[in-house]
C-alpha cells in the first residue's frame, strides 16, 4: 500500500517538475531576450538624456520614459516569474527529500553518520547503490535456492500408498510438508528482495529529480541577478529623465511666470504713460494745442503703444530674433526719418539780397 502510494505521489511530482521545467526553460528565453535588447534600450534612452529646449525635446523625453516603463515591466514580470518557480518547486524539493528518507528506512538503508548527522547526497548515493548490489546478489542468491528445491512428486509418480507402511507414509507426507514449506520460503524472500529493490530503484530516480530541481530548475542565480541589475541601471535611468522633465516644466513654469508679470508691468505702463499723456494735456492750454495742432500727439501715442507691444511680443515668444530686430529697426527709420522731415520743415530759408538802387 505504501509502495502504491509513493508511486502516485512520485507520477504528480514528476508532472509538476516537468511542466516547471518547461517553464524555467521559457523565463531563461526570455531573460536572454533582455539582456540582448537592454544595451541598444539603453544607449537610445542616454542620448535624449539633457536639458529640454523645445517641445519636440520634451515629447522625446516623455516616448523614452515611456519605453523606460515599458522595459522596467518586464524585467519585473520575468522577476516574478523566477521567484515564482522557486516558490512551487521548493514544496517539490521538501516532498523529494521526505519520500527518500521514508523509502531509505523501508529498504534498510542508512541516512545518518555515526553522530546521527544527515549523511550527504554523495555519501546517501554510495549508500543507495551499496545497497543495490547487496540486495540484486540477494536476488541471485534466492533464484538459485528456489531452482535447488524439488517439486513436490505427484501421487501417481509414488508407488502405490497403500503398499507402504505407516513409517514410509509419515516419512512421505513429511518431506512433502518440508518441500512446500521451503518452497514458500524461498518465494517470500523473492518477493522481500524484489520489493527492495523495487524501493531502492524509485530512490534513485527520486534522487536524480532532487538533483534536477537543485541544480538546473532552481538555479536561476545568474538570470536573477542580471535582471536585478538592469532593473537598477533603467531605474536610475528613469529617475534621471524624471529631473529633466521636472527642470523642462520648471524653466517653463519660470517662463510663463516672467511672461505673466512682464505682461503687467508693460500694462501699467501704458495705462501710466498715456494716462500722464492727456492729464497734463487737460491742464495746460497752451500743451494742448501746441499737441493737437499737429500729429506729434497720436503720434507718441502710437509709437509708445507699438514699442510695447513689439516688447510683448517678443516676451511671449510669439515673435522670433529675427522678426523683432526687423520690427524695432523699421520703427527707428520711420522715427528717425519724421524727425528729419520736421527739422526741415522748420528751418528758415536763407533771405534773398534786394538788388541795389538806381540798377
Amino acid at each position: 500500500m505504501r509502495g502504491a502510494i509513493v508511486t502516485v505521489v512520485a507520477c504528480i511530482l514528476a508532472a509538476t517538475h516537468a511542466n516547471a521545467v518547461e517553464v524555467a526553460s521559457d523565463v531563461r528565453t526570455a531573460v536572454a531576450g533582455i539582456n540582448t535588447r537592454a544595451p541598444a534600450i539603453e544607449a537610445e534612452v542616454s542620448k535624449t538624456i539633457g536639458t529640454p529646449q523645445s517641445e519636440a525635446d520634451f515629447a522625446s523625453y516623455a516616448d523614452s520614459r515611456n519605453k523606460i516603463l515599458r522595459f522596467l515591466s518586464e524585467i519585473r514580470r520575468e522577476a516574478a516569474r523566477i521567484r515564482t518557480i522557486s516558490d512551487r518547486l521548493s514544496p517539490e524539493k521538501l516532498q523529494l527529500e521526505q519520500d527518500i528518507k521514508a523509502l531509505a528506512i523501508t529498504a534498510g538503508i542508512e541516512t545518518t553518520n555515526d553522530e546521527n548527522q544527515p549523511l550527504s547526497m554523495t555519501a546517501f548515493e554510495a549508500k543507495v547503490d551499496e545497497k543495490w548490489k547487496e540486495t540484486q546478489a540477494e536476488l541471485k542468491t534466492a533464484q538459485e535456492e528456489l531452482t535447488k528445491i524439488s517439486p513436490e512428486p505427484s501421487f501417481r509418480d509414488r508407488v502405490n500408498v497403500q503398499n507402504l507402511s505407516d513409517e514410509d507414509r509419515r516419512k512421505l507426507f513429511e518431506d512433502r510438508q518440508s518441500i512446500r514449506l521451503k518452497m514458500m520460503e524461498a518465494r517470500s524472500k523473492l518477493r522481500s528482495v524484489g520489493s527492495t529493490l523495487g524501493e531502492i530503484r524509485r530512490i534513485r530516480e527520486a534522487i536524480e529529480r532532487l538533483k534536477v530541481v537543485e541544480s538546473g530548475v532552481l538555479s536561476f542565480g545568474s538570470e536573477l541577478s542580471s535582471l536585478e541589475s538592469n532593473d537598477l541601471k533603467f531605474n536610475a535611468l528613469l529617475n534621471q529623465l524624471d529631473d529633466r522633465i521636472f527642470n523642462f516644466l520648471l524653466i517653463e513654469k519660470n517662463d510663463n511666470r516672467y511672461a505673466f508679470y512682464s505682461t503687467l508691468v508693460f500694462g501699467i505702463a501704458v495705462v501710466i504713460v498715456i494716462g500722464s499723456f492727456f492729464f497734463v494735456a487737460y491742464k495746460s492750454e497752451s500743451v494742448r494745442v501746441s499737441i493737437f495742432a499737429n500729429d506729434s500727439g497720436l503720434q507718441f501715442v502710437t509709437l509708445f503703444s507699438l514699442v510695447i507691444a513689439i516688447i510683448l511680443f517678443g516676451v511671449l515668444k510669439i515673435l522670433g530674433g529675427k522678426e523683432l530686430a526687423a520690427l524695432l529697426g523699421g520703427l527707428s527709420g520711420y522715427i528717425l526719418g519724421r524727425g528729419g522731415i520736421t527739422r526741415q520743415s522748420t528751418t528758415p530759408a536763407p533771405a534773398v539780397a534786394s538788388p541795389p538802387a538806381g540798377g
